[in-house]
């Protein structure tokens, strides 16, 4: 699967890479109002994403050139939880650890996440 340029109204700045083709396990993004979308300038890659939630163990991974040299961790928004933690693994896989949220109380798909967090990517 390959990544789709954004539309860009500024064709001598880098585009906006559309990722939403990479979600797995029920979360969604509709093209108008939920998205996650990557933009790469040299080695600094920059995420940011309104998503429909779906199961917290995997939302998508990464295609191989946009994944961190390390593991990364940061804050996101839950609409019903307020902050929770998200991590994006050096293989690509993000997700949203359990420590985060109440695992008792359950993870609530089809809510909405919004978050951005900027990255050294692998080299």
């Amino acid at each position: 699967m390959a990544e789709v340029a954004a539309n860009n109204v500024y064709p001598d700045a880098n585009p906006w890479l559309d990722l939403s083709g990479y979600l797995v396990n029920g979360w969604n993004a509709d093209a108008l109002t939920r998205s996650v979308k990557a933009l790469v300038d040299g080695n600094t890659v920059t995420l940011s994403g309104s998503l429909v939630t779906g199961d917290p163990k995997a939302a998508f991974t990464l295609p191989v050139g946009l994944r961190p040299a390390n593991p990364e961790t940061f804050v996101a928004h839950l609409r019903d939880i307020g902050t929770v933690e998200c991590q994006i693994l050096t293989g690509g896989r993000f997700y949203v650890p359990p420590y985060s949220y109440n695992p008792l109380g359950g993870f609530p798909a089809g809510e909405i996440l919004l978050f951005s967090v900027t990255y050294q990517r692998r080299a």
